[in-house]
Formats: structure tokens, C-alpha cells, sequence
């Protein structure tokens, strides 16, 4: 019973490790995404092929975003442990990127699978290696109206770093 409740709470903090992923890169926060990465992670995203840490030196405050947003969403999370220290995990993906083509906004829809080697270092996991196999993807000209531009609504909106309403939300439990 204590094998299987250690592996059910490594598998939880690989989730959570996911997670992270997903709120750093929709997020462009670079100080969260450094957490989630080894120092030599490797990415391979198809037509970018290269060390994470160059993706997270690339975003700075004043340069144009390549995506004016992304929503990474997960479903399936498959994980499988060799030793304490090191797991690989297979997690479909759903990503919604919006573009600005020249003046043309675009919504590019991918799903996939992310194929993950993870590293256990200093009680933490983090990616050492990201592969993204595609299985779908649709591009199509966006629709600039969202449904909180109504008048009078004060709906919050999401945004990158710490612009974004959520930004340090779950860090401040003196303010519940």
C-alpha cells in the first residue's frame, strides 16, 4: 500500500509539474518556466527544435510576443517510473494560439501529445526532455470580438506575466 500511495503522489506532483508548464508558457512567465525545466531540457516542437532556455531567453518585457495568447489545456497524463528519480509521461493536449499575421488575426487550434523524460532533482520533477508528436490542427481567421467587450462588463481578462488577474492568486493566503 505505501508503494502504490508514493507512486499515486509522485504521479500527482508530474501533474502538477504539467500544470506549471502550461500556466508559464500561456502566461509568458519566464521566471516559472525556468522552474519546470532542467538547465540543459531539450524541446522538440517541430519547427522549433531547441535548448528551453532559449525559448525563456527570447521573452523579455519589451519584445513582441509570438502569440498575442495561448490556452494550453490537458487531458490524458499516462506516467511510467524507472528508479525514484527518473519518469517519462504521454499527455494529450489541446492548444488555442492567437496570431497576428500582418494586420490578419488568426486562431491556430493544435492537439497533440506531449512525450516527456522527467527528472527528480532536490525533491523536485522537472522536463529534461519534450517531444510534441501532432495529431490535428486547424488555422483560421479570428474573430476580434470577444463577449466581455459588451458595455458595462466588468469581467476580468487574462493577460501575460504579472498583468494577468490570477497572477500570484493561489501565493497569498493572508488575504483570503
Amino acid at each position: 500500500m505505501q508503494t502504490e500511495l508514493r507512486e499515486l503522489l509522485e504521479k500527482q506532483a508530474i501533474a502538477e509539474l504539467l500544470y506549471a508548464y502550461a500556466e508559464g508558457i500561456d502566461r509568458r512567465d519566464g521566471r516559472l518556466l525556468e522552474r519546470v525545466f532542467t538547465a540543459d531540457c531539450q524541446l522538440h516542437y517541430g519547427a522549433y527544435d531547441q535548448p528551453a532556455s532559449v525559448l525563456i531567453k527570447s521573452w523579455s518585457a519589451d519584445s513582441p510576443p509570438m502569440f498575442l495568447m495561448t490556452h494550453h489545456l490537458y487531458g490524458n497524463i499516462v506516467v511510467r517510473f524507472f528508479g525514484v528519480d527518473r519518469a517519462r509521461s504521454i499527455t494529450y493536449f489541446f492548444a488555442h494560439h492567437r496570431a497576428d499575421h500582418g494586420g490578419q488575426l488568426m486562431d491556430e487550434m493544435v492537439r497533440g501529445r506531449y512525450l516527456d523524460r522527467l527528472i527528480k532533482k532536490d525533491g523536485q520533477w522537472r522536463f529534461a526532455e519534450r517531444t510534441i508528436i501532432f495529431d490535428w490542427s486547424k488555422i483560421a481567421p479570428a474573430d476580434s470580438t470577444n463577449w466581455w467587450d459588451a458595455p458595462g462588463n466588468p469581467a476580468k481578462v487574462g493577460a501575460h506575466r504579472s498583468a494577468d488577474p490570477a497572477y500570484g492568486f493561489l501565493d497569498d493566503a493572508g488575504t483570503w
